[in-house]
Formats: C-alpha cells, structure tokens, sequence
C-alpha cells in the first residue's frame, strides 16, 4: 500500500512537508557520520598506537563497511519491513555504537580501549551505512513522479547542500574537541567529541519519527533482490542448456520467461546496464576517499601555524564541504551551462568530467608532496587540491544519485541508491589493500599510482557510456536544468 500526497499539493509544485524533516536528519546523520570519522584516523594513530599504513588500512575498512552495509539495508527495506522501519532501526543502532566508542575513550571506565572502541565501530558502521543510503532513498520516494519531476533534481540537490553543512560542522567542530577541550583529567576530550554525534544521532531519530504523519510509505514489496538473483541464475542455466530446437532469444535472460515474467526480466536487464557503467567508479573513490586519510597525513607534515590561527590537520578535511558550498550555485549558474555547450550536459558526461578532475587533484598532490620533502611549506598550498576534488565531487555525487535513482527499475529504487554506495565502499576496499600491503616508500610514488589508475579507468568509463539510452529521465538535456531550491 502507498500513501500518497494529496492532488492539490502536487498541483502547487511545492516540495513535500515530509522532505523537511528527512532534510534535517540528513544533516544531522551527515555531523555524526563525518564527526566521528574526521577524529578517528588520529585516534587510531596516536591514542592506540597503531602506525599510519595501519591506521590508514583500519581507517578505510571503516569506510568500506560503512558504505557496504547499505546493500543490506535497501534489501530490508524494499523488501521486508519498508524504508521508515528501516531508518528507526538502524539510527538507534549507530547512536548505541557512537555511545559505546564514547566509553571506551573515557579513562575513569577502565575498560578495554582497543575492544570497545573496534566493537563501537562495528555496531556503529552498521548503522552509519543503513541509515545514509536508505534516507537518500526515502527522501526520493516523497516525490510523485512524472508530476514532480523536477522537484525531485531540486531535493537531491538540496541533499547534498544539507551533507555538506554537516560535514562541515563535524569537520571543524569535532577536531577542536579532540584537541583544545580537556576533560576526565586529560588533556583533549575525545569523549566529547565522539559523544556529541551519538547525541546528534538521537536526535536525528526523533525528528525522523516526529514526521512520520507526513511521509509517503511504501509498502515492501515481495524479496525483490531474491527473486533479481534467481532471475539471472535461471537465465543462465537455461541459456547454456538451450538447445538447437528453441528458438534464439535475443538476450541471455529471456531465457528466464520459463519461471519469471516479462516485467521482472526487463527490470533485471536495466539494473544489470547500470551495474556495468558503475564498475570503474570505485577507482574514483579509492582516490577521493584518500583526503580523509594520507592527505591528513600529508597536512602533518606541514606549517600549520598560520600567525593568528594554529590549524589541527584534521581540520583540512573541512575544506571539502568548504569548497563544495562555494562551488553549488558556480556549478548550477555557471560551470553546467557553459559545459552543455561542449556536449557535457548529461550525468554520465559530468561523472567522466568529474572523474578528470579527480586526477588532476592528486596530480596537484603530487607536486605539493615533492616541495614538502623539500621544504617546511605553509598549510595554504594544501588549498588548491582540496578546491579541484570538491569541485570533481559536485560532478560525481549527485550525478550517480540522480542517475541510478531514476533510471532503476521502480521496485528497485533503494537498492539501486545502495549501490552508488557500495562503489564508495569498494573504493576504500581498494585503499585499504594498497595501504596494508605498503608497496610505496614515498607519498609521491603513491599518489601517481591513483592517478594513473584513475585515468585508465575513466578512460573505460567513456568506453562503457558511449551508446547508453536513458530509459527514464526526460531527456538527457534536462540533466542541465539549472537547479533552484527556493521551492525547498
């Protein structure tokens, strides 16, 4: 059963109440998430002891479960207990594994750090990763379409706004915590500052059920993931045991029509199409994800002293969401209409420029980390890096969001927007490996390995783009449309 909107709401092209309230939670999941995060590669660095590469590797497995775990929670959702279940669900779960990495970081408790905080972790990117992509899906499914059409590229984009304030809010706010705040007898107060985002998290969840009389609820379907998994196993089976007497079919999963029918078959193909564009994206994000951690690194090694301001090397991380605000409404008003004049107008056009810019960001890197074993430079030239990857990011992002949303099949819609997510998740799978196996003596001869597989990977991006057809969005032309969110 649906609950819909009413027709005069739709009719007076206003944005759903209930966006307002998914909106809110959206930003404060995004300053719990990034305030727990920004602080954690340094705790594992120099509160427990673990060296960089294993800090790194560690700090990145976190990432890629966080990411992972939305799969499991679009499946729960689309089929078994609904998207709003789904939220309440897994937001108290975070807040309880904040909560417990909150603990184990005050002395007086006595308890065994390195448990507690691995356990809080765990039970928290459990949460963290349902919680992300399930509310971008719950968000997307206030909208009525085709009536709404073009609220809906107003809601993602104002989606992303709202991610960028809570990042950066967990970006500054959270290594001033750690640092110049003393608590529990110490000198920093870790405590604080992972306790204020489990906190926020609570509160996520009350403004969650606050607007539960306005949301549209969806109810789940039959195990729609099961039966796309049997569907491709049956098609297979049945394409290599055909014989010569049936008559070819034109794809391998006709062959299915023998236990599944036409709807379920088409709707398998369509996620299998956009399963193939997605997989050179996780290289994007082994190299988008690394300014969380060996940039940070790199920052270390810095001057942070800026005369009137000692900058925390954690605190560069802030510089995304920064520079990410500066550049929505340059993008929106300038950057996307001069682009659609070259022909770089759809989102599969502004993830490949994206992912180009990427490689110029790090190829920034690699110059600023030759001068660094040169010379003591300031944190200022740390800028331009971050600049170009925000940049690359407002191409990326919301282009994926926006394209795997609309173009997956209807009762896929969840699962689809998860799987934007695990490419994130195996992007840092990919850092991970190539942080633990410590094959590089030099940050410089690191940063030109990402790059060169960056490009190699785009390059395979453009390959595997160059004849797609959208199947849903109204043109690849309106992908253009200059986004203004005073309806939000």
């Amino acid at each position: 059963m649906e609950i819909s909107p009413n027709s005069d709401e739709i009719k007076k092209s206003k944005a759903p109440k209930s966006v307002y309230f998914i909106l809110i939670s959206t930003f404060l999941e995004r300053y719990s998430t990034t305030g727990t995060n920004v602080i954690l590669l340094l705790y594992l660095n120099t509160k427990l002891g673990f060296d960089q590469n294993l800090s790194t590797a560690l700090f990145h497995v976190n990432q890629f479960l966080i990411n992972f775990f939305s799969i499991f929670a679009a499946i729960i959702a689309d089929s078994y207990i609904g998207l709003f279940k789904t939220l309440i669900i897994m937001s108290l779960i975070f807040a309880i594994g904040t909560g417990i990495i909150t603990a184990s970081g005050i002395e007086a408790l006595n308890v065994s750090v390195i448990t507690f905080t691995l356990i809080g972790i765990f039970i928290a990117v459990i949460g963290s990763g349902s919680v992300r992509a399930t509310l971008t899906a719950f968000g997307g499914h206030q909208f009525k379409t085709p009536e709404q059409a073009d609220l809906l590229k107003h809601f993602f984009s104002a989606h992303l706004l709202f991610l960028n304030l809570g990042s950066l809010l967990g970006r500054i706010g959270n290594p001033i915590l750690r640092e110049d705040v003393s608590c529990f007898g110490t000198n920093g107060c870790y405590p604080l500052a992972f306790g204020l985002p489990s906190i926020a998290m609570f509160i996520a969840l009350i403004v969650l059920i606050c607007g539960k009389s306005f949301y549209i609820h969806k109810a789940p379907t039959d195990n729609i993931f099961l039966k796309f998994c049997n569907c491709i196993i049956c098609g297979l089976k049945e394409f290599f045991k055909r014989n010569k007497k049936i008559e070819r079919k034109n794809h391998w999963l006709d062959y299915a029509i023998i236990k599944y029918n036409q709807k379920l078959i088409n709707d398998t193909k369509q996620v299998l199409k956009i399963l193939k564009i997605f997989l050179p994206i996780p290289i994007y994000w082994a190299v988008y994800a690394q300014q969380s951690s060996r940039w940070i690194f790199q920052a270390t090694q810095m001057n942070l002293d800026l005369g009137w301001f000692v900058v925390k090397p954690d605190q560069m991380i802030a510089l995304n969401p920064i520079f990410s605000l500066i550049f929505l409404p340059i993008c929106n008003f300038i950057f996307y209409p001069l682009l659609s004049k070259i022909q770089i107008h759809s989102n599969l056009h502004k993830i490949a420029f994206g992912g180009f810019l990427c490689c110029a960001a790090f190829t920034i890197a690699i110059f600023i980390e030759l001068e660094i074993e040169q010379n003591f430079i300031s944190i200022l030239w740390i800028l331009p890096q971050f600049a170009v990857l925000a940049l690359s990011e407002k191409f990326v992002f919301s282009s994926l969001l926006h394209f795997g949303f609309t173009e997956g099949p209807t009762s896929m819609k969840s699962i689809m927007t998860a799987c934007v997510f695990v490419t994130i998740a195996f992007g840092n799978l990919i850092v991970t490996i190539v942080s633990a196996l410590n094959l590089f003596s030099s940050l410089v001869y690191e940063f030109t390995f990402y790059v060169c597989l960056l490009f190699i990977a785009m390059i395979i991006f453009m390959f595997i783009i160059r004849n797609f057809e959208y199947s849903n969005e109204k043109s690849e032309e309106d992908d253009n449309e200059i986004y203004d969110d005073t309806n939000l």
